[in-house]
């Protein structure tokens, strides 16, 4: 299963020069670095109170499922299904 997944990855030639990193040439290791940290950080410069605007954002919708939505959910789950019985 495994080596089905990395055959596919490596197929891309982009994420096979990812992959193969350990061969000893880590030249592009500060590249991809600088890929995965250079937009966060350009956009915290940019507008530093956006990522606690998405923390409040992403933390209001995940209590207003788990308090709000989910015990209805379990609530109904529970009432229309009698003939089943829980473990």
């Amino acid at each position: 299963s495994s080596s089905s997944s990395s055959s596919s990855v490596s197929s891309s030639p982009s994420l096979a020069n990812a992959n193969d990193l350990d061969d000893g040439s880590q030249a592009s290791l500060p590249v991809i670095f600088g890929l995965i940290l250079g937009p966060p950080l350009l956009a915290s410069q940019l507008n530093p109170q956006i990522f606690f605007s998405a923390i409040d954002t992403a933390g209001t919708f995940g209590v207003s499922v788990l308090f709000g939505i989910l015990p209805a959910w379990m609530a109904w789950i529970q009432r229309y299904n009698r003939n089943e019985t829980l473990a």
